[in-house]
């Protein structure tokens, strides 16, 4: 089985357990991994912060309350607008994606969050600012990433567009993930284009991958 078969069924499993959630579950597991990132000093310290709008329609972990605080807190919030739609399934559903996008062009542009920004639903169900006041992130402290899926080793499992790990390749962000400790792995398949995070955060554990400062 390739690397991208094997990332395919476990995109498949990862769905399914997410779905497989009661309510109570999908918000015990959203406040322990909120309670973790707010511990990490990184977070604590940062004046800047790249984040993700959680899809929670589809149990991506809910860190809205992690976002309120930093807006709270008068961190500058940046998030990502897609303005290049890859082929594939979309995220919202158990995706096949491939990393093709449109060469030569941005495929994502990056807006400020404010507590007064109007937000709409993106055609695959993400939330985005209407209007978009860009943001600089060339300068960005922390950026949190997505992930269906980790592995111990840092590497993220996502929907397979390669969005993600275009911006961390870039970005010299502290970059931490939120994973529910069900679906970290001790290894994931990658490829090339994979980029590892620094910090992958669970409902019962900050994990450094190439730190001897974990947690459990």
């Amino acid at each position: 089985m390739t690397a991208i078969e094997k990332k395919r069924l476990l995109r498949a499993n990862a769905s399914a357990f997410r779905r497989s959630l009661s309510a109570s579950d999908y918000s015990r597991a959203s406040s322990s991994v909120v309670r973790n990132l707010r511990d990490l000093q990184e977070v604590a310290d940062a004046r800047s912060v790249h984040t993700f709008l959680p899809m929670t329609a589809v149990a991506e972990l809910d860190i809205e309350p992690l976002i309120n605080d930093l807006l709270n807190r008068n961190v500058e919030v940046a998030v990502p607008v897609v303005t290049s739609f890859s082929k594939g399934t979309a995220p919202g559903s158990v995706a096949k994606g491939t990393a093709e996008g449109t060469k030569g062009k941005p495929r994502l542009k990056h807006c400020r969050l404010t507590p007064t920004t109007e937000l709409r639903q993106n055609q695959w169900g993400i939330r985005e600012p209407l209007e978009c006041q860009p943001a600089d992130v060339a300068g960005i402290d922390v950026i949190i990433v997505p992930a269906l899926a980790c592995d111990r080793r840092g590497f993220r499992l996502g929907f397979g567009f390669g969005y993600y790990d275009e911006i961390l390749a870039e970005s010299t962000a502290v970059a931490v993930c939120p994973c529910y400790d069900s679906l970290l792995h001790d290894s994931l398949p990658t490829e090339e284009h994979d980029r590892p995070v620094d910090i992958i955060v669970t409902e019962s554990s900050i994990l450094r991958p190439n730190s001897s400062e974990s947690k459990l």
